[in-house]
């Protein structure tokens, strides 16, 4: 039997008792022969290592079985496929090289008992062939369709990206033709996408494209490959006329076919091309047709003089809308989200991973703060790496954002420093959704929080870690509960803290004045961003409607190599949990005489 050269030996010895197993099992079955190497031939893609032929009695008919064991064998399944079988995409759930799709993707199998599991496997392959003989089970084309136009379609061909709302009627949309993939959806939509997926501009010119909803999703047998078909369908779904308003040049008019299954909506892509009668070119859009003066040919005559001959060419479309990215349609936040804008305050190691996390949760809007400029040092914890570097946090990690998801509503960068941001800034982010703020600088924090009590009655969410990143936290603030300030001294000492540090302080020092800093890595800070962007996310969805304090406390063993400890007044109420690696939550109580919200101590 054949052998990886990088299969270990107890590897290879494992897969030759497993087939030693299943030989001895389906050897006992009548008519099983071993296949030789020209009939493992048409399954070559598979990586077969060896496989046995048996003839298994159907109604009115014998047909030849493969059993094939393939390369990861045998925690890879044996695969069956049906030999004696119609041309592909007659019956669904067989694959071009006949072989079953049984299993799906996420399948586990028990692989300490291969030949049960291959006995399994065959007899499910029976039953399969013999529905699909009765039946051919036409529904599963239609429930799946969108794999089996996939694999009707030519290759090499550009794929569309779809940024359609899933809603019908047919109508006309817009579509932009790329050199790797076309995009088709409205014009403001096709536009803000391109603007943002290439951030250094492309021509955004399109033309009309046709939205056809289908009843139903087409069979295979149903699949258009002339542009006459595609005008029966279209006549069909009552949407004829509006391929009499597509562009007809030699580039050919784009046509969606939509239509609704049990498992969504479903689309796809034809491009119907002119073609040429007795050899000589195909009539142009323009051209003159013999009766009519130059321009006032009906359009359904040019049309049929134009495609006539032609060629209607498959494209798989892919959705990219907003509501697929994030979610594929299911998530019941998405709309609350999509309409919601956040502000982050510090764009940092802490602040830009959490921007980038809201905005791959779906936030569709947001504000991005931030004065300073990425430096190297910056880069082994943020999330531009190396081509951010010399330049401005904010701009950087919105043009990211943008070309990241190039659907999100907007995304705007602030050169500026809390609370220098200017009346403009200030009216905006009054405005917004939430705030979260990340600028790990109580003067500016507190002048955040001053503001905060004074002109805004939208939550605030303040995060910052503790040294080393061995435990942070992430506060909300939500009026009328207590304020930032009512759970810190005057000085910016939190009332509670996690971790001690040796006198002298964990911070390190550049050969350079005031550059200071703290040497951990992103995994560590990993726990913080989630802890910041779950909360900021919980307060977006109501979840959240009081102030409240998460904390994320690390693993002993990583505060103890760091060298510090646990604080006592925090270890008194741990209640055993010394050990760490967990997440606590508490109320954040307004102080009675906190200096900005409660009453002035007497």
């Amino acid at each position: 039997m054949p052998n990886s050269s990088n299969s270990p030996p107890a590897a290879v010895a494992r897969r030759e008792r497993s087939a030693a197993a299943v030989g001895d099992w389906i050897t006992t079955l009548p008519g099983v022969r071993p296949l030789g190497p020209g009939e493992l031939r048409p399954y070559d893609a598979r990586n077969p290592i060896g496989g046995w032929r048996l003839e298994v009695d159907f109604p009115g008919r014998k047909r030849r079985l493969d059993l094939l064991l393939v390369d990861g064998f045998p925690r890879q399944p044996p695969r069956i496929a049906v030999v004696d079988r119609p041309e592909f995409l007659a019956w669904p759930h067989v694959d071009e090289d006949g072989v079953l799709c049984l299993l799906g993707d996420h399948a586990e199998i028990d692989f300490t008992r291969p030949a049960e599991v291959a006995s399994i496997l065959l007899a499910s392959a029976a039953e399969l062939v013999e529905d699909l003989a009765a039946t051919g089970r036409p529904a599963d084309f239609q429930t799946e369709f969108n794999t089996y136009w996939s694999r009707a379609v030519p290759r090499r061909r550009p794929k569309v990206y779809s940024l359609l709302p899933t809603v019908q009627p047919s109508r006309l949309a817009r579509v932009w033709r790329g050199r790797a993939f076309y995009l088709v959806g409205d014009q403001v939509e096709i536009d803000a996408w391109l603007l943002n997926r290439f951030i250094s501009g492309v021509e955004t010119k399109t033309e009309a494209a046709a939205v056809v909803w289908l009843q139903r999703p087409l069979l295979p047998s149903e699949f258009p490959s002339k542009p006459s078909q595609v005008f029966r369908l279209a006549e069909q779904a009552g949407a004829g006329r509006l391929l009499e308003r597509l562009v007809c040049d030699e580039k050919g008019s784009v046509v969606i076919f939509a239509a609704s299954t049990p498992n969504g909506p479903c689309f796809a892509a034809v491009t119907l091309v002119a073609g040429s009668r007795y050899g000589q070119p195909a009539p142009t859009a323009d051209g003159p047709i013999p009766g009519f003066r130059p321009g006032k040919a009906p359009r359904p005559l040019l049309l049929s003089r134009l495609y006539d001959g032609g060629t209607a060419l498959k494209s798989e479309v892919e959705r990219a809308d907003a509501p697929w990215v994030h979610g594929r349609g299911q998530d019941p936040r998405f709309e609350r989200l999509r309409g919601a804008t956040v502000a982050v305050l510090g764009c940092g190691s802490v602040g830009a991973p959490t921007a980038l996390q809201l905005a791959g949760a779906g936030v569709g809007g947001m504000i991005l703060v931030d004065p300073d400029t990425l430096r190297w040092a910056n880069v082994g914890r943020h999330p531009l790496g190396a081509p951010g570097v010399g330049r401005g946090k904010a701009a950087a990690l919105a043009e990211h954002i943008r070309s990241s998801y190039p659907h999100v509503r907007r995304v705007e960068d602030v050169d500026g420093k809390w609370p220098r941001l200017g009346d403009d800034v200030m009216r905006r982010l009054a405005d917004c959704d939430l705030i979260v703020s990340a600028i790990g600088n109580w003067a500016a924090e507190g002048a955040l929080n001053e503001w905060h009590h004074q002109k805004r009655n939208g939550p605030v969410v303040y995060g910052w870690t503790e040294a080393h990143a061995c435990a942070g936290h992430a506060v909300a603030i939500c009026p009328p509960g207590g304020c930032l300030q009512c759970g810190f001294s005057p000085d910016g000492v939190p009332n509670m803290r996690v971790t001690d540090w040796p006198a002298g302080g964990t911070l390190r020092q550049e050969p350079a004045c005031g550059a200071t800093y703290q040497p951990y890595g992103p995994v560590e800070l990993g726990h913080v961003v989630s802890l910041l962007a779950e909360t900021a996310l919980d307060c977006l969805l109501g979840v959240i409607a009081d102030s409240v304090r998460r904390t994320w406390v690390g693993r002993r063993a990583l505060l103890e190599g760091a060298g510090g400890a646990w604080n006592p007044a925090w270890l008194s109420q741990a209640g055993g949990r010394e050990s760490g690696g967990f997440v606590e939550e508490a109320a954040w109580s307004r102080a009675p005489h906190c200096v900005e919200c409660g009453e002035p101590a007497t």
